[in-house]
């Protein structure tokens, strides 16, 4: 069983069933994937991204889809993606007239990521994995709870083409290498892998080791000794490194607001959060109950952390199995790279604040399979035989992974359902929180805008937005990592104000306006909740306070409400040190409030307000 290759793949011979017909198992493929789609296709765009991605992004409404190429500062580069979106909005919004077009999208979205899995179903034939094997790992890919996050919301499109464009380039790499067009092909694949989503760049790995493991053509019943191949390796490696590192090098920028320190605050500490959330990788993979839209990972800040042995060997054991039991260790260990390869660019070496996300595992999958059927049939006795239990295992691990999935698909209906199902399943989660808050505030909107909108609604709406930003705030460990600190805190003390709670209000525009180390910076919402504390102290005539807070405030940003409470502070304390006798200070006071109102502009719907001060302040020489 410890063959240093497989066997090769068994021929349909003339007692075969039905199937084992290509053309019955590339249905199966297509159709249970359907499930993925069952309980979204016919819901709208939800408030969580898609408007900012596809149903009210100014890009894909240009009639040049060539202006799509061009890299736009600080933002993610894929314009692959955004074409197919255009062509969607054209087909199905202006060509069909649906004004709901989003089914549209999920359609659409459905097809790339079954074409992906039948590109990954050929190379798997090609590369040399057994039919039975290669059907099974494409099917779960096919069919996999995960990949509804990728299907049902509209702004993962560029998933799915990063993996019909990714498996596509490793089904050309698997063709004669004698052929004049495998590598310009394998390039060109590669690169519209790339624009669709920059997490292809964790196939460079796979293309890397295919080549050392296996030889140019990436067969698995091939092999030649490394030593004499590593030009070869090195000049097919070639295009593939220079575009990954142009891709890297534009997503390093268009990432670089969001970029925050490693887990634990180094990447040795990231290596070791890792450890746990590769662990629940494979959880959610083998066993996915539990999938969240949104994750919590507390991050490892040292080696005194019991987890680091806990799932330290957690790992180690299954890895170290998996390859002591599968029939071929060298494809074992290859498929091990593969899957930590591929989930490379995801590993927190270089960070976001979502330090773990289903999506991220989504092109690692089929290695895991593969795995897990090669551990399995070394445990069972001819495991291609009529009457092997995996001939009963399978199907049936294939069927509750299309129930799940079948359930999994009605989480993606609304963004309130979307993370209503990440509250309960991951509590500390602050994006969680943020997501839910944010979900009804829009609803809330919405329904006051509607005509008659049921203001009992509205109000419930607004209180369970505050009720779960204040929760973000107060109860989840990560919300630090995150710019939207200021913004919800901010929005927490004037809700505290509205209903007259003073005492609240404070402590959360303190809380906005020096948030604690660590968290990103966000000028706007920090001088606002300063000028907020400004009014507060005007309010109590404690008009020192209320001018160093409003000075403050302007220092850090300056917005019209900053600079109008800048001048209003001054001017009270102005009349203070006019009653107090320091007639100078009084008038540098009302000068620095001349200078700020003056800052307001015509046009601006502050002009009024401000000219009403400028009325009520002396005469410069007084």
């Amino acid at each position: 069983m410890d063959s240093e290759h497989p066997s090769p793949s068994p021929v349909t011979s003339p007692a075969s069933t039905w199937l084992d017909s290509e053309f019955v198992r590339a249905a199966a493929i297509v159709f249970l994937s359907l499930a993925l789609l069952v309980g979204c296709y016919n819901s709208g765009f939800t408030t969580y991204d898609d408007s900012m991605h596809v149903s009210r992004n100014e890009q894909i409404t240009q009639l040049n889809p060539l202006q799509l190429f061009k890299p736009i500062p600080l933002s993610t580069y894929f314009p692959v993606t955004l074409i197919t979106y255009q062509l969607d909005r054209t087909i199905f919004h202006e060509w069909l007239g649906w004004q709901n077009w989003a089914p549209g999208v999920r359609a659409m979205s459905w097809l790339y990521h079954v074409l992906a899995a039948i590109f990954l179903w050929r190379f798997l034939l090609r590369f040399g994995i057994p039919r039975n094997a290669a059907f099974f790992t494409t099917l779960v890919f096919a069919v996999h709870p995960l990949a509804t996050e990728t299907v049902c919301w509209t702004s993962e499109r560029k998933n799915a083409l990063a993996a019909m464009f990714g498996f596509a380039s490793l089904w050309a790499w698997t063709a004669t290498a004698a052929r004049w067009w495998r590598m310009p092909l394998v390039s060109l694949l590669f690169a519209a892998a790339l624009m669709s989503k920059p997490s292809a760049l964790g196939l460079v790995p796979v293309f890397l080791f295919l080549d050392v493991f296996f030889g140019q053509e990436g067969r698995l019943a091939t092999s030649a000794p490394l030593r004499t191949r590593w030009p070869g390796i090195l000049l097919r490696m070639l295009p593939i490194g220079v575009l990954a590192g142009i891709a890297l090098k534009l997503n390093l920028a268009g990432h670089a607001p969001t970029i925050v320190e490693p887990p634990g605050g180094s990447i040795f500490t990231a290596i070791l959060t890792d450890l746990e959330i590769g662990w629940r990788y494979l959880v959610n993979l083998f066993a996915p109950f539990w999938l969240s839209a949104v994750y919590f990972v507390d991050p490892v800040r040292g080696v005194q952390d019991s987890r680091i042995l806990q799932y330290g060997l957690a790992l180690g054991a299954v890895i170290g199995g998996s390859i002591w039991l599968a029939p071929n260790r060298k494809l074992a260990v290859f498929l091990w790279l593969w899957l930590i390869g591929a989930l490379g660019p995801s590993l927190n070496l270089v960070a976001i604040p979502h330090f773990m996300q289903d999506r991220y595992i989504y092109l690692s999958t089929p290695a895991f399979f593969l795995l897990l059927w090669q551990a399995t049939a070394r445990l069972t006795p001819r495991p291609d035989a009529r009457l092997s239990p995996l001939r009963v295992l399978a199907p049936a691990y294939v069927g509750l992974l299309v129930v799940l999935a079948l359930q999994r698909s009605f989480v993606w209906d609304t963004a309130i359902d979307i993370f209503t199902d990440a509250v309960e399943k991951q509590p500390k989660a602050a994006y969680a929180r943020f997501g839910l808050g944010m979900s009804y505030g829009q609803a809330a909107e919405m329904e006051a805008r509607k005509p008659g909108g049921d203001k009992a609604r509205v109000d419930s709406y607004r209180q369970q937005w505050m009720e779960h930003w204040r929760a973000a705030i107060d109860q989840c460990p990560d919300v630090t990592r995150f710019s939207f600190y200021s913004e919800m805190a901010l929005n927490v003390g004037e809700d505290c104000n509205v209903r007259g709670d003073l005492e609240c209000a404070e402590k959360y525009w303190r809380l906005a306006a020096w948030p604690p180390p660590g968290v990103p910076e966000q000028a706007p919402a920090r001088s606002l909740a300063m000028g907020w504390l400004a009014s507060l102290r005007l309010s109590r005539r404690q008009n020192e306070q209320a001018y160093e807070f409003a000075h403050e405030a302007l220092g850090v940003y300056p917005a019209e409400e900053t600079v109008l409470l800048h001048a209003r502070a001054a001017m009270a304390l102005a009349k203070d040190k006019q009653a107090a006798g320091d007639v100078k200070e009084a008038k540098r006071l009302r000068e620095q409030a001349r200078i700020a109102l003056g800052l307001i502009p015509a046009w601006s719907k502050n002009a009024p307000i401000a000219a009403e001060l400028l009325k009520s302040l002396p005469a410069p020489n007084q």
